[in-house]
């Protein structure tokens, strides 16, 4: 396997193959270093070459050296840390506060209201565990074996943290049968993978790291897939697929998605949905040998990845492979509390409002169905599909109402594409002014919940976010009755600042989608004019990887479409 190294004009060896004695390419990272997995760095001052001696002592002595040196960090910046940044954006509750007391190396979102009770949690041990595990020799053996540095006592804190953070978003897992099947989880390879899976999702999607360590993060996240698929190979998956073999690989899904690998992220949801039709989760006929439990656990799986498949695909122009072809779980599901369960079939039926001709047509296909009543009957149905969610758990009630919003950005994109749009539509939704309505509404959301419950919901949740920031500024642009406006209202620039601000509240500042906003919302805020420096020192550095930004055509109005919403003006 070959690193993808970046050419540099060193014109010396990089620090650890000059260690090691060994021919470096001179590369960022050199091959040599990513054959033994090293941090390759050229910061050390040449020295005299000394006495050759074994190489594989030479690498742990580095690993060894460069693992002290970032266990020291880590446990520094969680030491003396100080409090964040102020960000313009008003805590709405006490639980803000309490989220934003310490800027630690990598602070766990733990929100109340979640339905879980509190538990001594240390995130220093957690974090330099999985330091040490990353750091560990691979393990190349004909026979299965546990990793010897993944201890039992980072796994147990990240199921903690999943059932706390994650577990309402995704209830697929029972806590307490999940816990008596861990036991054996060091000799079933099956398993095994399935906790690693869990664990790297858990990692990149709950912690955040302040900038100058976050290149800490990703790479533990990606050794814990790594073994995951390492232990894979142990066993005939794919001949014998479980409930575990559909979970390990949802897992390997959001794992992927926060690390922003969207093709791998799209290969593995794709992965998970045939494993879940293979065991028959898509036919009702294949619940009638199940117990009620277990068909209550597969209709949760089938259901998630319902809602998952349609969501991704909107936002990366994919298609579909499910289908609504089994009734939705039962409300009176006892190992699932009411609450959280009513809200996630809430979920469920909003997304059923995604189908395929809608799809088809939002990937630019055949338009001859497309027409006003259908764009009114999918705003109506968007409705009323969602009861009032006054009594959810927060986290969910973030998910559900923001999600709806943003279906309704994406049918009010889809009209204005098809020329159905006009400025003096009689009905709301059919108006090109409806994105402000819609921005409203998402703040009247983010304003009620904590940082930590939008943080619950990873990268999916910033998306959706830029998206609508994206559609606000464009209808700022091109509409010019919209500066008319009472000094007492809320201005659709006012919307759009506290927009960007909210994503400035979210992974610390380090999002590329707050980034792409701010550069985006320049020309209508001003950001860039001297007094405008909110938001200037969270200016990320834009992401290159063309598999990150790919079919980012969908988060903003194009020029075409720019030029509809002028002519649309007058019609």
């Amino acid at each position: 396997m070959s690193a993808f190294t970046i050419p540099t004009t060193n014109n010396r060896a990089c620090d650890c193959c000059n260690r090691r004695k060994v021919k470096c390419d001179r590369g960022q990272p050199c091959q040599s270093c990513f054959r033994a997995e090293l941090a390759c760095t050229y910061a050390t001052i040449p020295r005299k070459r000394g006495p050759k001696g074994p190489a594989a002592k030479r690498i742990y002595a580095i690993k060894q050296d460069q693992l002290q040196t970032r266990e020291t960090a880590a446990r520094a910046t969680l030491e003396g840390a100080g409090k964040p940044r102020n960000y313009s954006r008003s805590p709405s509750s006490d639980a803000d506060e309490q989220v934003n007391t310490t800027d630690s190396l990598l602070l766990p979102f733990i929100p109340p209201g979640s339905g879980v009770g509190d538990v001594q949690f240390d995130p220093t041990s957690l974090f330099t565990s999985f330091l040490r595990f990353n750091h560990a020799p691979n393990i190349h053996s004909g026979i299965f074996e546990p990793h010897p540095m993944l201890a039992r006592s980072s796994i147990d804190g990240c199921l903690e943290l999943f059932f706390k953070n994650m577990y309402p978003i995704m209830p697929i897992l029972h806590r307490e049968s999940f816990a008596v099947r861990l036991a054996s989880y060091q000799s079933e390879p099956e398993l095994y993978a399935l906790v690693c899976s869990l664990c790297a999702m858990t990692m990149i999607q709950l912690f955040t790291t302040p900038g100058n360590h976050s290149d800490l993060l990703s790479p533990i996240c990606e050794a814990l897939i790594s073994e995951s698929l390492r232990a894979r190979k142990y066993c005939d998956y794919i001949g014998s697929t479980s409930t575990e073999t559909v979970l390990t690989s949802f897992f390997l899904f959001c794992s992927y998605g926060n690390l922003e690998k969207n093709n791998h992220a799209w290969y593995y949801l794709r992965e998970s949905i045939s494993f879940a039709q293979s065991i028959g989760m898509d036919d009702e006929k294949g619940y009638i040998n199940l117990d009620v439990v277990e068909g209550q656990q597969h209709r949760r799986i089938f259901w998630l990845l319902f809602i998952t498949e349609r969501s991704y695909a909107l936002q990366r122009h994919r298609p579909l492979g499910l289908r609504k072809t089994i009734s939705l779980p039962s409300p009176d599901d006892s190992h699932v509390d009411p609450t959280l369960l009513n809200n996630f079939i809430t979920l469920a039926m909003l997304f059923q409002n995604v189908d395929h001709s809608f799809l088809d047509l939002w990937n630019e296909g055949d338009d001859s169905e497309f027409s006003d009543s259908m764009t009114l009957k999918l705003h109506q149905q968007l409705r009323s599909t969602i009861p009032p969610v006054t009594d959810a758990i927060r986290i969910q009630k973030a998910d559900i109402l923001v999600s709806q919003q943003w279906l309704h950005l994406l049918v009010w994109q889809l009209s204005l594409i098809k020329g159905c749009l006009s400025s003096m539509a009689l009905v709301e939704t059919m108006r090109l002014q409806f994105p402000v309505t819609i921005a409203k509404s998402v703040l009247d959301v983010t304003s009620r919940v904590s940082v930590s419950d939008l943080e619950a919901h990873g990268i999916g949740m910033q998306e959706k976010l830029f998206d609508v920031g994206c559609a606000l500024s464009d209808v700022i642009v091109c509409v010019p009755d919209l500066a008319t406006i009472s000094a007492f209202e809320v201005s659709p620039k006012d919307c759009l600042h506290e927009l960007i601000a909210t994503l400035a509240n979210l992974r610390g500042g380090h999002s590329r989608y707050l980034n792409a906003l701010i550069t985006k919302a320049d020309g209508v805020l001003q950001l860039n004019s001297p007094s405008a420096t909110t938001f200037q020192p969270y200016l990320m550095e834009t992401n290159d990887d063309q598999d990150s930004s790919e079919n980012e055509r969908s988060r903003t109005i194009s020029p075409s479409d720019s030029d509809n919403l002028t002519e649309l003006l007058y019609v």
